[in-house]
C-alpha cells in the first residue's frame, strides 16, 4: 500500500485483511520514504598506501529506495549497511594510492561507480557535497619539498649564469692575449724589415753611388707599402690591419719592385778574344 511518497505495507496479490482484523485486530507498519535524492551523510578517516598516512573523507550522498519491501522487512538497518558498503569501497580504492594522488574527483568517481546495490534495495543518485582533508603534517612536508625544489632550481640557474659569465670573461681574456701577441709579432716583424731594408739600401748606395735618388725613393715606398700590407696572424683566420687581405708566399715579394740590375757590362772573356785574334 502506497500513499503519496510513503510506503506502509505490501500484500500479496489478492490478499486482503480480514474483517475482524480490520475491526478488532491491531497491527503495525514500517514507513519507508521513497522520494528520490534522499541525503546520507558519510564521514570516515581512511588509510592510504603511504605508511602512517590517513585522509578524512566527508560526503553527502544522494540515494533512492528501489526495493521498499527489502528495506522495510528483510534487511536490518539498510541505510547503515549501505553507508558501511560505501565506506568499504572507498577504503579499498584509497588504500591503493599514495597520499598525494587522492582528490575529491577520485572519491566522487568511486562513489558514482557504486550505483545500485540490489541486496540493500538502494541506489546512489548523486553527491551533494564532497570534501577530502589531508594530513597537515604530510601537507607541510610536501610544501617544504616543493619549496626546496624551487630553491634548488633557482640556485642551478644562478650557477649556470655565473658559469656562462666566467666562460665569456675567459674568452675575452684569451682574445685580448691573442691580439697582443699578434701586435707584438707584427711590430717585431716590421722592425726587422726596416733594419733589413736599411742594410739593403746602404749596401746598394755603397755599391752604386750613382743610382737615381728618385728610383730609390720609389723602392722605399714600395717596401713600406709591402710591410704595411703584411697580414695579421690569427687563429683560424687571416686578416690585415686597415688593408685588404694579401697572400704572401715565402721567398717571393709580389708588391715591391726588384732592385735595379747592375749597369756595369759584363767583363769580356780574354780567352775568346785570343782565339779570335789567332
Amino acid at each position: 500500500m502506497t500513499i503519496g511518497w510513503r510506503y506502509y505495507c505490501t500484500l500479496a496479490p489478492g490478499d486482503m485483511l480480514r474483517l475482524s482484523e480490520r475491526l478488532f485486530g491491531s497491527f503495525s507498519a514500517l514507513v519507508i520514504d521513497m522520494r528520490p535524492a534522499r541525503q546520507l551523510d558519510i564521514q570516515s578517516t581512511l588509510p592510504t598506501s603511504d605508511p602512517l598516512t590517513e585522509i578524512t573523507v566527508h560526503a553527502q550522498v544522494l540515494y533512492r529506495v528501489t526495493n521498499p519491501r527489502l528495506v522495510a522487512y528483510e534487511v536490518d538497518d539498510a541505510l547503515a549497511k549501505f553507508r558501511d558498503y560505501i565506506i568499504g569501497r572507498l577504503r579499498r580504492e584509497i588504500a591503493r594510492l599514495a597520499h598525494h594522488q587522492i582528490s575529491e574527483l577520485f572519491c566522487e568517481r568511486v562513489i558514482y561507480e557504486i550505483g545500485a546495490v540490489p541486496q540493500f534495495g538502494l541506489t546512489v543518485e548523486g553527491i551533494n557535497l564532497l570534501s577530502v582533508e589531508h594530513d597537515e603534517a604530510v601537507i607541510d612536508q610536501l610544501r617544504k619539498r616543493r619549496q626546496l625544489n624551487d630553491d634548488q632550481g633557482i640556485n642551478n640557474e644562478i650557477e649556470e649564469m655565473e658559469h656562462q659569465k666566467r666562460l665569456r670573461q675567459q674568452y675575452y681574456e684569451q682574445e685580448l692575449a691573442y691580439r697582443q701577441a699578434q701586435y707584438s709579432m707584427l711590430l717585431e716583424s716590421q722592425q726587422k724589415m726596416n733594419s733589413q731594408m736599411q742594410d739593403v739600401l746602404r749596401k746598394h748606395l755603397e755599391k752604386y753611388p750613382d743610382a737615381d735618388p728618385e728610383e730609390l725613393r720609389e723602392q722605399i715606398r714600395a717596401t713600406y707599402a709591402e710591410v704595411s700590407e703584411r697580414p695579421r696572424i690569427t687563429f683560424g683566420s687571416s686578416s690585415t690591419i686597415g688593408q685588404p687581405t694579401q697572400r704572401i708566399t715565402f721567398g717571393k715579394s709580389t708588391n715591391s719592385p726588384s732592385l735595379p740590375s747592375s749597369t756595369t757590362p759584363p767583363a769580356d772573356d780574354k780567352d775568346d778574344d785570343d782565339d779570335d785574334n789567332t
